[in-house]
Parts: structure tokens; C-alpha cells; sequence
């Protein structure tokens, strides 16, 4: 094996990033575009409130290397949509691309760059926090490769025939079967000799198509070569991006029905990142499957704590308050929702909903039709729900 592949306690996931940006930007497939490029672009609009299109035209701009436009449309979409996790990943990805060059390494040493870095990697771990299924199209499009190895700078980079653009090139079709079977192939049978990015990537794959002991097995590898290496090097330091596998362990254990062992994580992450609000807001999820609501509710204010300025918290609380029957505090938890994100249509439409279930029937046609004016066409459905209530609302009046 190579030892150009380091494991989880030499450096975390987001290295990725720094080994792949001039590694292999030739030989994926392309970047998966909704329309024509200026179609898109003209669709997100100055005005539009549609996360998705402002990030398709962030993509359409990507084409044509448009960086300052870009980094807008990517803006954007985040500051409609706070957990818009392929916004995320795409802008941790882009300020990489924007100053590679062949002098990269060096580049990305200099003082004066490490803010940038330090900005693209919360990205990248904001990206997975906000959705561990984000999809991986894009940086498959950005990595892929079909060769059985690939040069990353100075460094020759192969594990039993694994490299990290082909796994790539299966993500840059959507192919995560294709992904998971290619890492099975291909990974060998001692776990603890498999390198981190091998671990990362099929536990990727795996959750992406619901195969929860193969992902289960993957995450859990990355963490248990965290703890050896914490034990055996006192100058190793806990690293931020195992604490993302950890999450998505969580989260896995999570969708499969494995709450215990999900709370458990996610208090461990909890514990090594007291600021982990989406920890709190996962918990949150498993206590009211369980009926839990007192608890439920403790977890939505520790995490609105943490980030009052994400809006989709007070939603989640609000959501919370009306399944505890305390319709009135939903009510203000959802205007706190507009206060903090009056941008997000579909905001207003939960206000509607919760000022309709609140029996305050004016407020809530008046939502409603504010909600129609902001909604983009792509919000065909919701939008047909809205006008269907609000003509009910105007027919009992």
C-alpha cells in the first residue's frame, strides 16, 4: 500500500481538497447543469428566492471559471437557505479552484491565504452537517478519473488498485452503487490498513444508497483510527472533520432505527464540539419520534442558542411546540423564523400553516398570499397547497 494515503489522525477529510484540486480536474464527466447555462443564470434573477436556481447559475458561472459570480449566486443561495448543503460543498470546493495554479501548495502556505482555507474547510464540514446525503455530483465532476492511478503533485497515489478519482467519476454520475461496488472490489479485507479517504468515500457511497452496515463499518473504521492515533502520539490533536464522521455515523444510525446508539453519538460529537447545534437538532428529531416532547423541546432552544441566526431552527421549534399542542408559542417561534430569514418563502408558508392550525384565520390568508408573491414557479406543488388553503380560508370568511 501506498503511504501517500494518510489515515485519520495525520490529517482530516478536507485535505482531500488540497491533495485533489490539481490532481485530476481533466478526466471526470461534466458538471450536471439543470438547463442551458444562460438560461439558468437568467432564471435565478436578482430577485429570485429560489435556493436551487440561485446555486445552478452558481454552477453555470463555474462553466465559463466566473468566480465572482460565483461566489454571488452561492451567497445567495445560503442566505435563503442556510442548510442549502450543495451550496456549501461547492464553495468550499471553488475558492480552491479560483487560485489553483501550479504553484498551489505553496500558494495555499502562504500567511495571508490561511483565512481563505479556514473558510473553505468550515464549508466543507458545514456541507455534510447540513446533509450527510449532499449530493456528490459535483465534486465527482471535479475529480473523477477513469485511470486505476492518479497523480496528486508530487505524490503517486494507489491502494489495491483504489484511487480516489475513480471512486470520484461513479459520484460524478450519480452512480453510488457503481462507487460502493468499485471501493468493495477493491479495499481488501484489513480495515485497519484502509486510508481514510478509501474509509470516507465508501461510507459516502454506502449511506447514499441505504447500505447501513457497510457505512456503519466505514465511519466507524475513521473514528477507531482517531482514538489510535490520539493514543499513541500525544501531539495528535482531536480533529474537527472526524467529529463530521461521527455525525454521520449518528445520523446513519439514526435513519435506520438505531436511536440509542444515534443520541449516543451524537453526544459524543456534542462533547468534542460544544457548538454542534445540529447535534441538539438531530436529538431533537429522536426524542419527538419517541414521544418526548419536554426533551424535544430543550434540544430546539439549545440549538437556537448556539445559532439564533439560523432560521430553519425556529422553524424546527415551532414544528415542535405545535406537536406539544402549545400552538400559541408555535406561532411566535415561526414569526421569530421570518424575522431572521425574510427571504425564505417557505417560511412564510409554515407561518401560514401554523396561523391557519392557531385558528388565527386573517393572518394566515394574508401569509399565504404573501407566500404566492415571493414562491418561484419551481415550488409548483407548495405553491398549489397555498392557493387551495387560502381559497378555503376566503370561502369560510
Amino acid at each position: 500500500m501506498s503511504e501517500s494515503f494518510p489515515k485519520a489522525g495525520a490529517t482530516c477529510f478536507y485535505a482531500l481538497l488540497l491533495l485533489t484540486v490539481t490532481g485530476c480536474m481533466a478526466g471526470g464527466p461534466p458538471i450536471m447543469l439543470a438547463g442551458e447555462p444562460e438560461v439558468l443564470i437568467a432564471a435565478a434573477g436578482a430577485d429570485s428566492t429560489d435556493a436551487d436556481a440561485h446555486y445552478q447559475a452558481a454552477l453555470a458561472h463555474w462553466k465559463k471559471k466566473r468566480w465572482d459570480e460565483v461566489d454571488r449566486e452561492l451567497n445567495r443561495a445560503l442566505t435563503i437557505d442556510p442548510h442549502h448543503a450543495e451550496s456549501y460543498l461547492a464553495r468550499s470546493y471553488a475558492v480552491l479552484f479560483r487560485y489553483a495554479q501550479e504553484e498551489w501548495f505553496e500558494t495555499f502556505q502562504q500567511p495571508e491565504f490561511q483565512p481563505v482555507l479556514v473558510q473553505s474547510r468550515e464549508d466543507f464540514r458545514m456541507a455534510f452537517l447540513s446533509n450527510p446525503l449532499v449530493d456528490l455530483q459535483l465534486p465527482g465532476a471535479l475529480f473523477g478519473e477513469e485511470k486505476t492511478v492518479v497523480q496528486f503533485g508530487p505524490m503517486m497515489v494507489e491502494y489495491l488498485g483504489f484511487t480516489p478519482g475513480k471512486a470520484y467519476h461513479f459520484f460524478g454520475k450519480r452512480d453510488y452503487q457503481g462507487a460502493l461496488d468499485f471501493m468493495i472490489e477493491t479495499g481488501g479485507s484489513d480495515m485497519s490498513e484502509r486510508p481514510t479517504i478509501f474509509l470516507w468515500l465508501k461510507g459516502l457511497a454506502a449511506a447514499h444508497v441505504g447500505n447501513v452496515e457497510l457505512a456503519t463499518e466505514s465511519f466507524d473504521a475513521i473514528l477507531g483510527q482517531s482514538f489510535e492515533a490520539e493514543l499513541s502520539d500525544s501531539l495528535v490533536s482531536f480533529s474537527p472533520q472526524t467529529n463530521v464522521a461521527r455525525f454521520v455515523l449518528a445520523w446513519v444510525h439514526q435513519q435506520s432505527g438505531n436511536y440509542n446508539q444515534a443520541s449516543y453519538l451524537y453526544g459524543e460529537a456534542l462533547s468534542a464540539d460544544l457548538g454542534l447545534y445540529q447535534a441538539h437538532s438531530r436529538i431533537a428529531e429522536i426524542n419527538e419520534v419517541r414521544n418526548r416532547l419536554d426533551e424535544a423541546l430543550e434540544n430546539r432552544e439549545s440549538a437556537i442558542f448556539l445559532n439564533p441566526e439560523d432560521s430553519y431552527l425556529h422553524v424546527d421549534l415551532a414544528q415542535t411546540l405545535l406537536l406539544a399542542d402549545r400552538s400559541s408559542e408555535a406561532v411566535e417561534a415561526i414569526r421569530e423564523a421570518v424575522d431572521v430569514n425574510p427571504l425564505n418563502p417557505v417560511i412564510r408558508y409554515r407561518l401560514a400553516n401554523i396561523l391557519s392550525r392557531a385558528d388565527n384565520n386573517r393572518e394566515a390568508a394574508v401569509a399565504y398570499r404573501t407566500f404566492l408573491e415571493m414562491a418561484p414557479e419551481s415550488m409548483a406543488q407548495m405553491r398549489s397547497s397555498a392557493t387551495e388553503r387560502l381559497a378555503a380560508l376566503e370561502g369560510g370568511n
